[in-house]
């Protein structure tokens, strides 16, 4: 990768980090916010496009190109609700973040005929190991987790940082996944009397052999499952963004509007019964709505910028520095976790980016 590529997905990272930070504290609000952002994402820059090269290959790609991707990004976030509702927060990030550079490397040596040298595979390596790291060092196992008393009613906590991460109160998770103590007499603490009689004059037919000290079976973490549902969505949208730009000839930032116009459609569906709630929420939430419409673009921006000249299977593992800057935040200034475990994540994850860079 070369310096001035380096550069611009480590300003996309910081532009990415940034714009998770100054929304902190608005991540429970969910589809009202977001249709905010991508209005006011595609009403900043749009103004842009004359000067950035307008349309590029013509309207037709642009339309099909950011089309695509905005079905792929929409998925994306769907999907990532979908997992906050069922699994904890730390696995399905840790989860997602590390399985989408990985996947996005490997279909682009695949799809897009890229070659990776055996320092920049090892650097890829380096790199998603530090990002699962930094979303599973501070997790709780589930064993050891104290549900403690019942929550009083109200709004559930949601994703600290990124509002597109906040799962919508009506995504309720898998039913399966919560056991029910009147199908399980082992799960009731107060089981009714039998009327059979006392416990003691029962006699019960022996246990068959192959379930004689049996132990639960254990089923897979649901987090993980939508962990890595998310980060094939991620992989996804990179790998058809990358094709798009260089079938087409495509600006960054006029497919950048494309897609957030785009957005704009799916989110005001998806809205529903909370159209009602928008002017509130634009005019408590304007200055974040502004930062996001300004930033968020423009991290994406400077990726696709990146993506033009420089391997996608190198760009995607190094924009998810953000994930580091944003744990390091957290930790430093929000005192979340542990400082010392988050910064030796980071000099791993800063490390790999040194192997990709070579």
């Amino acid at each position: 990768m070369s310096s001035a590529a380096l550069l611009l997905v480590l300003a996309a990272a910081v532009c990415h980090a940034s714009w998770n930070i100054v929304a902190h504290g608005v991540s429970r609000i969910g589809t009202p916010f977001l249709w905010w952002g991508a209005v006011a994402s595609a009403v900043l820059w749009l103004p842009v496009v004359p000067f950035t090269g307008g349309l590029g290959g013509g309207l037709a790609g642009l339309a099909l190109g950011a089309g695509v991707s905005a079905v792929l990004h929409v998925f994306y976030m769907t999907v990532l609700q979908r997992g906050y509702a069922a699994g904890s927060l730390s696995t399905v990030y840790a989860t997602a973040r590390g399985t989408g550079p990985a996947v996005s490397a490997l279909l682009a040596v695949l799809l897009l005929g890229e070659r990776l040298s055996p320092v920049a595979v090892v650097g890829i390596a380096v790199v998603v190991a530090g990002v699962v790291a930094t979303g599973l060092i501070d997790r709780t196992p589930p064993a050891a987790a104290d549900p403690g008393p019942a929550p009083e009613p109200g709004p559930a906590p949601g994703p600290a940082l990124d509002p597109a991460l906040d799962p919508d109160p009506a995504l309720d998770p898998d039913p399966a996944l919560d056991p029910d103590p009147a199908l399980d007499p082992a799960l009731d603490p107060d089981p009714a009397p039998d009327p059979a009689g006392p416990q003691e004059a029962r006699v019960d037919p022996p246990a068959a052999p192959h379930l004689r000290g049996s132990r639960p079976r254990r089923r897979l973490d649901p987090g993980i499952a939508w962990g890595l549902l998310t980060g094939l969505a991620i992989a996804s949208y990179t790998i058809w963004d990358a094709h798009a730009l260089r079938t087409w000839s495509l600006t960054p930032v006029s497919f950048m509007v494309g897609v957030t116009l785009a957005e704009v459609v799916f989110y005001t569906v998806a809205l529903g019964r909370r159209r009602g709630e928008l002017l509130g929420v634009g005019w408590a939430h304007w200055p974040r709505v502004l930062a996001f419409g300004v930033l968020s673009p423009l991290s994406y921006i400077l990726v696709l910028v990146a993506i033009q000249t420089t391997p996608v299977a190198l760009v995607a593992p190094a924009r998810e520095t953000s994930v580091v800057m944003v744990a390091v935040f957290g930790a430093l200034v929000l005192r979340e976790g542990s400082v010392a475990k988050r910064l030796v994540a980071s000099v791993v994850v800063l490390g790999g980016i040194a192997l990709l860079a070579a």
